[in-house]
This record gives structure tokens, sequence and C-alpha cells, in this order.
């Protein structure tokens, strides 16, 4: 199991789809698996969870994305599991990095 966990300032529904999009463009086995959202007194979060299978592998792995914001203040975390689990976050993480650099 593998995490990724960043702060970060900006547009809740644009990083959001972002997310989704890179991912899902990432690998041709990607899929979103399951989602929820939810929102209180300002405070929103968005779960969602991918699976891809790994030919190296030869296994699923999982990849659960979180986000958590109120206002343009957001948590982002990325956690996977399965085996082989490294390169489903770190292609991920590559992709967001220059997207939404260190601020």
């Amino acid at each position: 199991m593998s995490k990724y966990e960043r702060t970060i300032i900006g547009d809740f529904n644009e990083i959001l789809s972002f997310c989704e999009a890179s991912i899902l463009k990432k690998s041709v086995s990607a899929s979103l698996t399951d989602e929820t959202n939810f929102e209180s007194n300002g405070i929103r979060v968005a779960i969602r969870v991918f699976e891809r299978y790994s030919l190296f592998g030869k296994d699923l792995v999982s990849l659960c994305v979180s986000l958590i914001g109120e206002s343009d203040k957001l948590l982002l975390t990325a956690i996977s599991s399965g085996a082989w689990t490294d390169s489903f976050l770190e292609k991920f993480m590559e992709t967001f990095e220059i997207q939404y650099p260190n601020q």
C-alpha cells in the first residue's frame, strides 16, 4: 500500500474532474468502480475508487482518491492497494504534480 497526500488551494469541482479524467486516461483497463459525495456546513467530501488490471502482477489493483474541502482549501489523498500498486499511484502523482505544482 502506498499513499500520496497533499493540501492545495483550488476549485473543488475542477480538481475532482481532473483527478477522475487523469486516472482513467492513464490506463486502458482503469475504471471507476464506486463513488460517494457529501456536503455539510460548507465542507465537501468526494471519494472515488478506481481499479485496473496489472499485467505485470496479473492482479487487480485499486486506487482510492479522497478530496475534502472548505471553500478553496483542499486536502487530496490517494491510497493504492493490491499487488504492484506503486505504478498506479505514481502515474497519478506525476500527472497531478504537473497540473498542480506545489504552491
